[in-house]
């Protein structure tokens, strides 16, 4: 019997006998039933690099206005060059992380996983941020399933 194959890429094959995914096999005919699953993206990481960003702003920002100060009267601002452009950097890491954060909580993707019901139970055979990519292989299994 030849195997038809219904969806296949560098990640995954479907055919009409079996399922690789990253090489991973799984047999058709062991499947019971196949789900997508929609995972809420996690806040976390954004927010995490939001408030670092922050600190590591003021962090910086409040030495080099003091350390500034101290110097504008100077002219001998040359000779301690370096805290200025340390303190400059941390700032600039700060502002880069609180950008960041701030991208990650105002565009947050959900995982797409594809699940499988076999008689060993649930399996979460593969995940991704492309909706498309997930309903793709969905829609391969479910034409190898014969559903």
């Amino acid at each position: 019997m030849s195997e038809d194959s219904y969806f296949a890429d560098e990640r995954v094959q479907v055919t009409n006998s079996r399922l690789v995914v990253d090489g991973i096999t799984y047999a058709v005919a062991n499947i019971s039933a196949v789900n997508l699953q929609e995972t809420p993206p996690d806040r976390r990481k954004g927010l995490a690099l939001l408030v670092a960003g922050v600190a590591l702003i003021l962090i910086g920002v409040i030495p080099l206005v003091l350390f500034l100060g101290i110097f504008s009267n100077r002219t001998n601002l040359g000779a301690n060059i370096f805290p200025v452009i340390f303190i400059s950097l941390t700032v600039l890491l700060g502002v880069f992380l609180a950008f960041a954060g701030q991208k990650s909580l105002t565009n947050p993707r959900p995982d797409f996983t594809l699940v499988l019901t076999n008689r060993s139970g649930r399996v979460e055979a593969i995940s991704s941020k492309n909706s498309g990519y997930i309903q793709q292989i969905f829609a391969a299994l479910n034409k190898a399933l014969g559903k």
